[in-house]
């Protein structure tokens, strides 16, 4: 007997199975029913022939059980008593060139679904059988994720793992990831993060949100969770990706920010800010005092105004990488660090850049308060990390703005990076020269050539040539010369 006669792809969902014919002579001991069919619940050619060949044996020994019974009412066969009209299926020649023996391909509606696991396929009985939990480890040890993406990703299949416990690849269906897209799309932003860890996924869905996570947010998670399927598949863990086909879609709660300028107006009553001119106190920054705080928190925003860099950029920065050449200061934005255990990250191959420090910086002190630095880093703060600083600064920012006043949604610290732009724009810098200066890729081809780089003088030129609309800056410089 060659097994793989009776293997067969069924022509509409790709699925393989077993279909074998009973014998005419052995039919009346099935109660007149004329095949055996048996889904092997896979795609791949592979694993269908792991699977094949026990449920093939099983077959023929059932068959060999009947030929030796005296009578039908002998035999005791589980299976005459599970045929349903679900395992009628029509059949189609097997692809594998394997097709002939016994079975026909008939249509016959009169089958026996093979409902009894054979020992290879019953849960539990594989040795090598892996879990979510050793799929999310395993594509963390394959792929190496920038640091930032790393929690994320955990965040992803613990959140599956939650809902529905720490599941075997092999079980996991769409539906599993289908619900799990469900309850992300329900799942609030900016709430108690304590009392949402002590609720269940379920009960959080259930509840009516004013915000919940964009579904741009729900798409990168579900992202991770293909990723690792992926590498299931190809490792031979399971058979399908569950997150295929799966439509992210749209929450009506979701909240879609769009980060506007700083406007004339906002310049003017943030920089004008308690924190600017005189606090309460280092601990109540957005209340009017006579106390001034030079710290990170002052010099944040304005680096980021001056500069159109990145959060995450500034964050990184070293004292070392405040440099001069030929009289012009500037920013060396790099991930070659001073420190060799220090790690930095960048968006992308174009953000390696010299950015040269505006006059009004320099005038305001910024050079003093970057070569002051203690700890190796310009902006010092009790935070362990630049990306721990970046991330509770930018949160730390949207609650100084709500706390005097500027409550605007669209304003977050990014918005100085927009506000920059702008102002370049006005300035009618050429848009190859504030993409450079703002680690963008070059629009014009030529920006391309050679990747050149411009001279620092003219940059410098460039950049002290910005003006920003409402920036109170000789009020400020002449209150810190005081």
């Amino acid at each position: 007997m060659r097994a793989l006669t009776y293997l067969q792809r069924h022509p509409q969902t790709g699925v393989y199975r077993v279909r074998r014919r009973i014998p005419k002579s052995l039919q009346p001991l099935f109660d007149g029913r004329c095949e055996f069919i048996k889904s092997l619940e896979t795609r791949n050619i592979g694993q269908a022939k792991s699977r094949a060949l026990p449920i093939i044996t099983e077959i023929q020994q059932r068959f060999d059980n009947a030929a030796n019974a005296p009578q039908a009412s002998e035999i005791d066969d589980p299976i005459t008593n599970s045929f349903t009209d679900d395992s009628v299926q029509s059949s189609a020649q097997s692809d594998l060139g394997c097709g002939g023996g016994e079975d026909t391909g008939s249509d016959d509606v009169n089958v026996i679904a093979l409902d009894i696991p054979s020992s290879a396929e019953k849960p539990g009985n594989r040795s090598d059988e892996k879990h979510l939990s050793e799929l999310r480890d395993a594509l963390l040890r394959t792929r190496e994720y920038k640091p930032k993406t790393v929690p994320d990703v955990r965040r992803s299949f613990d959140l599956l793992i939650k809902l529905h416990g720490d599941l075997p690849l092999r079980t996991v269906t769409r539906g599993h990831v289908r619900e799990l897209r469900d309850v992300l799309l329900r799942y609030p932003v900016g709430g108690s993060i304590s009392k949402l860890k002590q609720m269940d996924l379920r009960e959080i869905a259930r509840q009516e949100w004013s915000r919940t996570i964009s579904p741009i947010t729900v798409e990168k998670l579900l992202g991770f969770v293909s990723q690792g399927f992926r590498l299931a598949v190809s490792e031979g863990w399971c058979e399908e990706n569950p997150r295929s086909g799966l439509i992210v879609g749209q929450s009506k709660t979701s909240l879609k920010t769009e980060r506007s300028d700083f406007q004339e107006h906002h310049l003017k009553k943030l920089f004008l800010s308690p924190l600017f001119v005189g606090c309460s106190d280092n601990q109540h920054a957005s209340e009017v005092g006579n106390c001034r705080i030079f710290d990170h928190r002052y010099w944040l925003p304005l680096s980021a105004l001056y500069t159109g860099a990145r959060l995450g950029e500034l964050a990184q920065l070293e004292a070392s990488d405040v440099k001069e050449e030929n009289g012009v200061w500037f920013l060396n934005i790099t991930k070659i660090s001073a420190k060799n255990k220090n790690k930095k990250s960048l968006k992308t191959k174009h953000s390696e850049r010299s950015v040269p420090i505006h006059k009004d910086l320099i005038s305001l002190g910024f050079l003093g308060y970057a070569k002051s630095s203690r700890t190796g880093y310009v902006f010092e703060s009790r935070y362990e990390t630049p990306r721990k600083l970046s991330h509770e600064y930018s949160k730390w920012f949207g609650r100084y703005l709500t706390a005097i006043g500027l409550d605007d949604r669209e304003l977050v610290f990014h918005s100085f990076r927009h506000t920059f732009k702008t102002a370049c724009r006005f300035a009618n810098v050429p848009d190859e020269i504030h993409d450079e200066l703002t680690g963008h890729r070059p629009i014009n081809v030529g920006g391309w050539y050679g990747e050149r780089k411009r001279r620092l003088e003219y940059l410098s030129e460039v950049i002290d040539g910005l003006m920003f609309d409402g920036l109170p800056i000789e009020q400020m410089i002449e209150l810190n010369r005081r």
